[in-house]
């Protein structure tokens, strides 16, 4: 109760000086973060409340701001989804490219850590619903940056199992077993 009443009134006090909600939370949560033993039960229980209340009313709200017709209509919408999904994947490959050639990591190796990296979700979204909010942004660009969330999760986790089964592999596991975990999955 303590820590859901700094963050929200870090909240509505930096909603009183001007700045937006969403990060004076961050900060108080920041803040906080030291404070708390990553084991203890507190924490568990800050996970479990964000899992379960935060996070989904955020993107239950994110999803009402998104005008759905809006896409279909206008052209500039899929022009802006595609040219911002293709410029995370081509920027988050070269970075993992430039870093493997200075680490000295293979091609198996540099693309894990591509579709490691190459994921974007939260912070994200979370910087385009403010810059929505403020007027920075318009809806093309939210509707950009949820297609190319959509289009970043469905990639990285492709990229990592194809490629961390051939690093498997190559470090002495056996294909079949590899493979037996993938047939775990729920």
């Amino acid at each position: 109760l303590f820590v859901i009443v700094i963050v929200s009134g870090c909240g509505y006090l930096s909603h009183i000086a001007g700045v937006e909600p969403i990060i004076g939370a961050f900060l108080s949560g920041v803040a906080l973060n030291r404070l708390i033993p990553e084991h203890s039960i507190l924490m568990n229980r800050i996970h479990f409340v964000g899992s379960t209340l935060f996070i989904p009313v955020f993107l239950i709200s994110v999803g009402m701001l998104v005008d759905v017709a809006a896409m279909w209509s206008d052209s500039h919408a899929w022009l802006t989804i595609a040219s911002m999904t293709i410029t995370v994947i081509v920027t988050k490959y070269l970075a993992a490219w430039m870093a493997a050639k200075y680490i000295g990591y293979q091609k198996e190796d540099t693309m894990v850590m591509f579709g490691l990296s190459v994921v974007q979700a939260a912070a994200t979204l979370a910087a385009v619903v403010v810059g929505c909010n403020v007027g920075i942004f318009g809806n093309e660009v939210l509707l950009g940056a949820v297609g190319m969330i959509l289009s970043t999760v469905v990639i990285g986790p492709m990229i990592v199992d194809r490629f961390g089964r051939e690093i498997a592999v190559k470090f002495g596991q056996s294909a079949q077993k590899v493979e037996s975990r993938r047939s775990q999955r729920i």
